[in-house]
């Protein structure tokens, strides 16, 4: 059975713990989204990461409230936006684990270029190598963004190649 991708705004309230922006991502991916953008700001001791995603969910809204609200850094889940079509929905159906998730979202060469382009302002020279091999199995951005940002050494520089993708 197929299902519609829904868009799904996660608004965080964390602490400045280093890496809970890089185990959003890398969790949103285990519930069935691929990540699409965020944005922090930040505020005097802790700050408000605003993550965003689609693809087919594989929980319902309240588990993955519990899912963010337990991961570590996060204080408390602000607000959370699921939309199909632009249009905010409340139920939605969840994906199996064995249904596959079809995005639309095709990388292109500039995409790529750009992609290395950012990834070497984080790590030189051989961002090049790095992302021809995560892009031989990225369908998407959102893939291709998670994909190497998992193969950083630090949540540090992580944090840094997600900030500069999304800045451009």
């Amino acid at each position: 059975m197929k299902h519609d991708l829904i868009d799904v705004t996660i608004h965080l309230n964390c602490s400045r713990k280093p890496g809970t922006l890089s185990r959003l991502i890398r969790d949103m991916k285990k519930l069935g989204l691929s990540y699409t953008r965020h944005q922090i700001e930040h505020e005097q001791d802790q700050c408000v990461i605003s993550v965003s995603g689609s693809g087919q969910l594989n929980c319902t809204r309240d588990k993955l409230i519990q899912i963010m609200e337990d991961l570590p850094g996060v204080l408390a889940v602000v607000k959370l936006q699921i939309t199909r079509n632009g249009e905010h929905i409340e139920a939605f159906k969840t994906r199996t684990s064995n249904e596959q998730i079809h995005t639309q979202e095709l990388l292109t060469p500039a995409i790529l270029l750009t992609a290395e382009k950012r990834l070497a302002e984080t790590i030189g020279p051989v961002a090049k190598y790095m992302l021809d091999s995560a892009a031989k199995t990225s369908q998407n951005t959102g893939q291709l963004f998670s994909a190497l940002a998992e193969e950083l050494n630090s949540d540090s520089e992580r944090a840094e190649f997600l900030s500069i993708i999304e800045t451009g």
